[in-house]
């Protein structure tokens, strides 16, 4: 309880949970350790110098527990922890370095110093450590992945890409290698690509649950939406309490307009799972299409209660409140949503879609709302090919060109470049083309929060 208390920085709880567990376990030394931890953040220096005494005490009748909590920690804890994010990653950086030079080929070392150098971002350093990974375990299909998954948490798609193909050309027989390249290609929406990649390998009769999860999303991505909806089904035939299958059926059931069967699914699903985000969004999305507005709303709210820091609930309040005329409500939803995830450029390209249907908005407010969910699509490159959708409807050639110079570079959606429809390398408006039917489809309604919803959520 105090453990989960301090992630979620509710320190004063935390603090009466350890002072419990104090009197329950005198001698345990980590309680001592976290009081010090809590108390530093209180302010309350005293008590936790008291606290750090008592740690270093009873670590010392454990001659074992040496090796894992060394005496340092606490201090470098209290050094480091209201420095900015920079200046304290740094630091770690720091000591990892120091640590490095007495362990080169540590791995567990070396993927650490990874993610620190991503995160400040030093992207060479990062890929060239990477390059040495590899070369200290050239045959090691784990550690190839686990390289492969850090360079696409931090957006890192191309080279992640390349990384997974050398793997399915060394290793063709590895179901897992191939698995997680035609994963890559489904979030970069390279639909053939990953179906092409996943029936490759040699799916049979007792193919895995996560075998045919991924190929139904696959398959609806490409609209081949009967086809998908068996798949899908069978994931959940196969393991019937695993959360994740169920939200992603009731959802493509209520999209392709099987709402009578989704709705059965997501009776059993709130007994199943009464505190699932998940399940109070798959709720929300079945009430949105059921043109239930009101309820819609209220599964959202309890869908970002119940996973806050998720936050598609969140876009998707905004997003029913657009469709539904309730512009300055749906802004009000946004500026919040802004406030709680500043560094994501989905609010902002849902507020330009908002303002733009508000006849009383000045012509410049959108495009403002738009080059500021451009400038952090880094952060989260999936929204690039909503804005080329967006910016094709309003028929913004310009805007578009630029939104798919930084999709090539992510090598996301290839099938979306709009050099066709804007073959005009001018500044003058384009007025005679319409959006294909495929990407408008894709980019209209809900499907660009349940595509953003299974990618994202956590």
């Amino acid at each position: 309880m105090p453990v989960t208390c301090m992630r979620l920085h509710d320190d004063l709880r935390a603090r009466d949970y350890l002072e419990k567990a104090r009197t329950v376990a005198p001698t345990f030394s980590q309680v001592y350790y976290r009081l010090a931890v809590i108390y530093q953040r209180l302010k309350q220096l005293d008590r936790a110098a008291e606290a750090r005494a008592l740690f270093k005490k009873y670590e010392q009748l454990d001659v074992e527990k040496r090796k894992y909590f060394p005496y340092g920690v606490l201090e470098f804890v209290q050094q480091t922890q209201d420095l900015p994010q920079s200046q304290r990653l740094n630091r770690y950086r720091q000591e990892l370095l120091k640590t490095e030079k007495l362990k080169p080929d540590d791995l567990n070392l070396l993927f650490m110093l990874v993610q620190i150098d991503f995160r400040l971002g030093l992207r060479e350093e990062a890929l060239q450590r990477l390059e040495r990974i590899g070369s200290l375990q050239p045959g090691n299909l784990e550690v190839h992945l686990r390289s492969a998954s850090l360079l696409t948490a931090f957006n890192y798609y191309p080279e992640a890409l390349r990384q997974l193909q050398t793997l399915v050309e060394k290793q063709p027989n590895s179901q897992q290698a191939r698995f997680a390249l035609a994963s890559l290609h489904l979030q970069m929406r390279r639909g053939a690509e990953a179906l092409q990649v996943l029936k490759a390998g040699e799916a049979s009769a007792d193919s895995p649950a996560a075998y045919h999860h991924l190929l139904g999303r696959i398959l609806i991505q490409q609209e081949r939406v009967p086809e998908g909806l068996m798949h899908l089904h069978k994931a959940l035939n196969l393991e019937p309490e695993n959360e994740e299958y169920l939200a992603d059926l009731i959802l493509e059931l209520s999209v392709a307009g099987e709402r009578s069967e989704a709705q059965n699914l997501l009776k059993k699903a709130k007994v199943k799972f009464p505190a699932s985000g998940r399940i109070h969004f798959a709720e929300g999305i079945w009430h949105q299409l059921s043109r239930h507005k009101l309820e819609a709303l209220a599964a959202f709210r309890q869908a970002a209660d119940f996973s806050w820091q998720w936050e598609v609930p969140h876009l998707a309040q905004a997003s029913l409140l657009v469709q539904s005329g309730s512009i300055a409500e749906s802004q009000d939803v946004l500026e919040q949503t802004a406030t709680l995830f500043p560094t994501s450029p989905w609010p902002h390209w849902l507020k330009a879609l908002a303002v733009l249907k508000n006849p009383e908005t000045k012509p410049p407010r959108p495009m403002l709302e738009m080059r500021q969910s451009l400038s952090l699509a880094s952060n989260r490159p999936e929204v690039l090919p909503a804005l080329l959708a967006s910016s094709l409807q309003q028929r913004d050639c310009d805007t578009a060109r630029e939104v798919w110079k930084r999709m090539t570079t992510f090598g996301l959606a290839a099938e979306l470049d709009p050099t066709q429809l804007c073959a005009s390398e001018t500044s003058a408006p384009v007025t005679e083309f319409s959006l294909p039917a495929r990407i408008a489809s894709q980019y209209s309604g809900v499907r660009w929060l349940l595509d953003l919803a299974q990618s994202t959520f956590r």
